[in-house]
């Protein structure tokens, strides 16, 4: 079968190697190249990268390559991705040339969670969508008018949000113009397969940061709050 085209994935799977970040972004993966694209990974954000086994962010990027290099291979894309270590200034999987090239051939790249701020190089591709997965904070600082939220949405040519209320009468959050359309996770089911009837009860469970800090925002008199904690 011919491909539909080539799609760039921006994310964070080595940058932070947790197993429920990893699945985000393989949903979105295998699930393109099953709708007839051709999907590739490329990870160049600059994000210092987070050791899980030590709850600290390090200098060192090899767990966290060894993490992102299991995760492509084993779904089929073990020829299909790169990874920028900002502090050494060296690309690993694609080389630095083939990145940039990359990107000039690609018919669209996809901003997953907006984990990259786009620069030059992103720009050769002429689809730039951004999915914003955690809605309303973004949304904030752009009707505040700050100059680099604004630079950093501007830069997309789409915009997807998980926010499924966002532009409805019921949610005091502006869009500023920027033309926010909904979007939901996608979920490949051949990737979650049900045991067998009787051997585990029937539901799904997960695991979520109970507590943040650092990203409430106030808008309209009101204080939003990045913690989970508070609703519960």
């Amino acid at each position: 079968m011919s491909k539909r085209g080539k799609i760039v994935l921006l994310h964070f799977v080595g940058q932070m190697p947790l197993a429920g970040i990893a699945w985000q972004a393989v949903n979105y993966l295998v699930g393109l190249e099953k709708l007839g694209y051709e999907t590739w990974y490329v990870e160049d954000h600059g994000a210092n990268p987070y050791d899980p086994r030590i709850s600290s962010v390090v200098m060192d990027c090899e767990y966290n390559l060894a993490y992102l290099r299991a995760a492509m291979e084993r779904h089929g894309l073990g020829g299909r991705w790169a990874y920028w270590d900002a502090i050494n200034d060296v690309y690993h999987g694609l080389s630095r040339e083939q990145v940039r090239a990359l990107y000039a051939e690609a018919d669209g790249l996809i901003n997953l969670c907006g984990a990259t701020q786009l620069r030059e190089e992103h720009l050769r591709c002429p689809v730039r969508i951004m999915i914003d997965t955690d809605p309303v904070y973004e949304q904030i600082k752009y009707a505040k008018a700050d100059p680099a939220a604004r630079a950093y949405v501007d830069a997309h040519t789409h915009f997807f949000t998980y926010g499924a209320n966002l532009g409805s009468p019921e949610c005091p959050i502006p869009l500023s113009g920027v033309p926010w359309r909904g979007t939901r996770p996608p979920v490949d089911l051949d990737l979650w397969p049900e045991p067998a009837e009787g051997i585990a009860p029937p539901c799904f469970t997960t695991i979520a940061t109970w507590e943040n800090k650092g990203k409430n925002i106030d808008f309209g008199g009101q204080s939003y709050l990045w913690s989970k904690h508070t609703n519960f």
